[in-house]
């Protein structure tokens, strides 16, 4: 089934909840291409949260295919990119239109695992504010040992602003999730979470601006338990309305 299928069966069922309402912002859905690839994926899960959420209308691409929808023309049918992949291989055509996006001010949210994509570009770091990486390397002029990850980690998530567009609403919230550790955070994003939990970096979910795009990160997503989390669906979905530049609902 088609994610715009599931979105509408999403609708109905929500129609039929008293009191229960589509997004409140006028006009169209936000058009939201959704990548995955390189990674597995619990997919009827993920393809459930995003039926959920209101006021969204979503399409899945899957590599290597999925790349040629950032192209100017193909890309422009779309209000955000949403990156949930895992890749390394990207041709230079494929490069350009990626930074491309910020040129048109293209609305940018990168997800769990697509923080360890295209560790041999530099520019994809840039784009997402930080990297995963296997490797050693230098940073800030500094060696730094490979980042680390654990499965099934409790963690709790602590708001660092909640007055930020994408946080509002959300209280400190407890996840069971894949937790990562020394991976990098460009000084200049600005923080929305943080965690305590001593197998993660501190800095959890952040955002900044890359030419005119508005970009979000959200560290947490591994599985179905942060799919159904409803903290974790809000912050989704305001992440998304904020790189819309959308009021969310």
């Amino acid at each position: 089934m088609s994610g715009a299928a599931l979105a509408t069966l999403a609708a109905l069922a929500l129609a039929a909840i008293p009191g229960a309402s589509r997004a409140s912002a006028p006009g169209r859905p936000i058009r939201v291409l959704v990548i995955v690839g390189g990674h597995d994926y619990e997919r009827d899960p993920f393809a459930a949260m995003w039926a959920a959420l209101p006021g969204v209308e979503w399409t899945l691409a899957e590599h290597p295919d999925a790349h040629r929808l950032l192209a100017p023309g193909e890309a422009a049918r779309f209000d955000v990119i949403t990156f949930y992949d895992l890749w390394q291989k990207i041709d230079d055509a494929s490069k350009r239109n990626m930074l491309g996006l910020t040129r048109a001010g293209k609305g940018l949210v990168f997800l769990h695992h697509a923080l360890g994509g295209y560790e041999d570009w530099p520019e994809y770091a840039r784009l997402v504010g930080g990297r995963w990486s296997s490797r050693t390397r230098v940073v800030y002029g500094k060696a730094k040992a490979p980042s680390t990850y654990q499965h099934d980690v409790r963690m709790k998530l602590v708001v660092a602003n909640p007055r930020h567009p994408v946080t509002a609403g959300v209280g400190p919230f407890e996840l069971v999730d894949e937790t990562y550790g020394g991976f990098d955070v460009d000084h200049d994003v600005r923080p929305l979470l943080t965690t305590d939990e001593a197998s993660s970096e501190r800095v959890v979910a952040w955002e900044h601006t890359v030419g005119r795009s508005r970009v979000v990160y959200l560290q947490a997503g591994h599985d179905h338990v942060a799919y159904a989390s409803p903290s974790y669906r809000r912050l989704l979905l305001q992440a998304i309305c904020w790189a819309a530049r959308r009021r969310a609902p």
